[in-house]
């Protein structure tokens, strides 16, 4: 009959097979049911079972090691066979091992020991050791995966296994008060804490990476958590561990924290920064309202205001502070009061400025003006005409020489002027220096003017100039006409005006300046200063223009140009050779220059170089002629000294071969061959001398860096671009503006 669980005595018979939900077989039928067999029962879950009452004569149960999973291999018995009546041997199930189950005295866990019980054919199941286990109670916890295991070893290998905790209870857990849950963003690190204290002003800890969140008084820092009830535990007999201990968590808290009577809430007592450091839950006084410098410069001029900006709700400095702050430093003067309104007026709107706000700013002080001079004539001895619209040049307006007669006023001197006191921010007043007198600049011929001592006059009568230091008078020659067979060759010291030509195969000298009113045909002209010809230098080539100074020409043709200075041509230079020591411009249009060689250290303007016949016209700059011509003359000389020195050399030789011969020389032939020596010695030095010359006038007889050539329209077929033994033939026509320069070795048109 089926019976439940809790009305089945010990002594029924198992008439039924109690299977377990994983399939297995807990116990077999016929079993006659122990106490054990029905707490193991119990503990799985069994509820009902089939039983049948103790046979008769049943003296004792089953022990509990009468447990099996399924049936073990057969033993050989006697049977009768039902059918037929006769006897038939079969062979009885196979005995598992022995199999020890050891339970811990705190029941969380238990051991297993296997070892051959001594029978023939001993087979072991993992039903056979959960049934030994549930023999002993233990039936949670267990370790399956060691019973599959146990079970392998076995059937490789039949010997003593033990092992360990093939069953492991859950022991109890303690409930645990909840953590704090922060509400605020709290600083957690000590030195970021040190950082807080040491500062007065929450601005103070900006770009420091310390987190900033202002809580006031009653602003809630930090709850505790939801605590953790304690877990009953459960042993490997199913049995219940009951656990009631709970784990407390101790929160400090210092003064500036107020915690609340459940002891779950934290408020804070002050405004300031939270922490929670070290375990101790706080809040760091600070002020969080900004704050006005006012720094003034050290010469007192200037005055900045530095706002330090407010944080998290505090407030902006105020207008009153401000002008107290300026008080304070004693800012008085120089107040922008626009710039302070709009200050406050964005400090209202709580957008104070990033950067030092120039506040105030005194007046420096002026001194006065030195006295200058005013000169009464024209003191421009450049000689540049002046260049109309349509690019043609006016001569007409140039003038060299300055004609004045005794008495006329030649400069004015100009009173200094008074200084202007200044005045710093803080209303201190700066001296000022008044303006220095200045001297005329009196030079030959001139004199103080009689009625006016700020005046300057010609003492007698002359062409004046100004030498850059003082004005002078000197007594020109004006020759009223042509240099021709009337006047024959001119040769003067001072300023020359020819108010006519100067014909061919004449020459004119003049140690300073000359003015030519018609032109300058095949002559020879030297000028110690500058040359002014209104009109052309023309003729076949037998002509030359030699100065010191600027040479200014209407146009040229076949002739020769030497200046120190610049040379300067308003219309064009046909077949010429210009030679500067500065700088070539010739402003012809449509046609400047064509054929001939141009020459200048500095730099050659020309508005069209060249035609269309493809005519050869040289232009080259970076080069000094004059230490060209030098460095000829040099070399020159130096190889008349080497050609005499080899000469002498040759003669003291002979002389010191007839001393061998006649050890002693006559007095005369002594004489001449000391003299000889000296004059070796003599020519030795002036050939090194001039080596030396030689040298540095090759170093700086050539400046390519600054050197250029400037082409304002074209440059045709046949041009030459020279810088010193480089040089570019132009085989298409370059069209301008251009500018032809040596770069690293190289000649480019840029």
């Amino acid at each position: 009959m089926r019976m439940d669980i809790d009305k089945v005595s010990v002594g029924m018979v198992l008439v039924e097979d109690v299977i377990l939900p994983n399939g297995a077989i807990l116990l077999h039928s016929p079993t006659t049911l122990t106490a054990s067999h029905i707490e193991t029962l119990k503990k799985r879950g069994i509820t009902r079972i089939l039983v049948s009452p103790p046979p008769a004569g049943e003296s004792a149960p089953h022990s509990a090691f009468d447990l099996h999973v399924q049936e073990t291999p057969a033993k050989k018995e006697m049977a009768k066979e039902e059918d037929t009546g006769t006897v038939v041997e079969k062979t009885a199930p196979p005995a598992p091992p022995k199999i020890t189950v050891s339970v811990a005295f705190d029941k969380l866990s238990a051991d297993l020991r296997i070892e051959p019980a001594g029978g023939a054919n001993e087979v072991l199941t993992k039903e056979d050791l959960i049934a030994a286990l549930s023999a002993q109670g233990v039936i949670f916890g267990i370790n399956h995966f060691k019973l599959d295991e146990l079970v392998k070893k076995w059937a490789n290998i039949k010997r003593l296994y033990d092992v360990e905790k093939v069953a492991v209870g859950d022991p109890p857990t303690p409930g645990r008060q909840g953590q704090l849950d922060f509400k605020v963003t709290c600083v957690s690190s000590p030195a970021h804490l040190a950082a807080i204290r040491e500062s007065t002003y929450c601005y103070q800890l900006r770009n420091t990476g310390i987190p900033i969140q202002r809580v006031d008084k009653g602003t809630v820092v930090a709850k505790r958590q939801m605590s953790a009830p304690p877990v009953p535990g459960k042993n490997v007999l199913g049995d219940a561990i009951p656990c009631d201990e709970i784990i407390k968590i101790e929160i400090k808290v210092d003064k500036s924290i107020d915690v609340h009577d459940d002891g779950e809430v934290y408020t804070a007592s002050q405004t300031g920064l939270p922490y929670f450091v070290d375990g101790v839950l706080g809040v760091a006084p600070i002020n969080f309202d900004g704050t006005a410098e006012i720094r003034v410069s050290a010469d007192k001029m200037t005055a900045e205001l530095i706002i330090n900006p407010a944080m998290e709700g505090g407030a902006q400095p105020s207008e009153a502070a401000i002008k107290e702050l300026l008080a304070r430093k004693e800012v008085c003067y120089g107040i922008k009061e626009a710039v302070l309104r709009d200050v406050i007026e964005k400090l209202d709107c709580n957008i104070p400025p990033d950067e030092p706000v120039v506040i105030a700013e005194g007046d420096k002080p002026i001194d006065g003006e030195n006295g200058t001079v005013e000169f009464l004539f024209n003191t421009d001895s450049s000689l540049k005409p002046k260049v109309n619209a349509d690019g043609s040049v006016d001569y007409k307006n140039v003038d060299l020489i300055h004609s004045v007669t005794a008495g006329t006023p030649l400069a004015r001197s100009i009173p200094p002027g008074k200084g202007t006191p200044g005045r710093d921010v803080t209303g201190k007043e700066i001296p000022c220096k008044d303006g220095t007198p200045v001297q005329l600049p009196r030079g030959s011929n001139t004199k103080i003017s009689d009625q006016d001592p700020n005046i300057l006059v010609a003492a007698v009568d002359g062409n004046v100039t100004f030498t850059g230091h003082a004005v002078e008078v000197h007594e020109g020659f004006t020759i009223n006409g042509d240099v021709d067979y009337s006047t024959g060759n001119v040769r003067y010291e001072k300023s020359i005006t020819v108010s006519g030509d100067i014909k061919a195969g004449f020459s004119v000298e003049c140690g300073l300046d000359l003015q030519v009113q018609g032109t300058i045909e095949d002559a020879d002209v030297k000028v110690g200063g500058n040359v002014l010809c209104r009109y052309g230098f023309i003729g076949q080539g037998k002509g030359l223009i030699d100065a010191k100074g600027d040479v200014n020409l209407s146009f040229a043709k076949n002739q020769t140009v030497r200046a120190r200075g610049n040379i300067i041509i308003a219309k064009e230079a046909l077949n010429c050779t210009l030679l500067s020591r500065k700088a070539i411009t010739v402003s012809g249009n449509p046609l400047s220059v064509a054929g001939g060689t141009l020459l200048a250290r500095d730099s050659i303007i020309l508005r069209t170089v060249g035609n269309m016949s493809g005519i050869k016209t040289v232009l080259e700059v970076g080069t000094d002629f004059t230490l060209v011509e030098e460095l000829q003359k040099t070399e020159a000389h130096l190889a008349e000294m080497t050609e005499n020195c080899r000469k002498l050399i040759q003669t003291y030789k002979r002389y010191e071969q007839l001393q061998a011969v006649k050890k002693k020389l006559p007095p005369k032939d002594e004489f001449l061959f000391a003299k000889l020596r000296n004059t070796l010695n003599q020519y030795t030095k002036e050939i090194k001398a001039l080596e030396n010359r030689k040298r540095l006038i090759t170093e700086k007889i050539s400046d390519f860096e600054r050197a250029v050539i400037k082409i304002e329209y074209s440059a045709m077929p046949g041009t030459v671009f020279k810088f010193g033994e480089r040089q570019m033939i132009v085989r298409d026509a370059v069209i301008g503006p251009k500018s032809v320069r040596l770069i690293r070795g190289e000649i480019k048109i840029l």
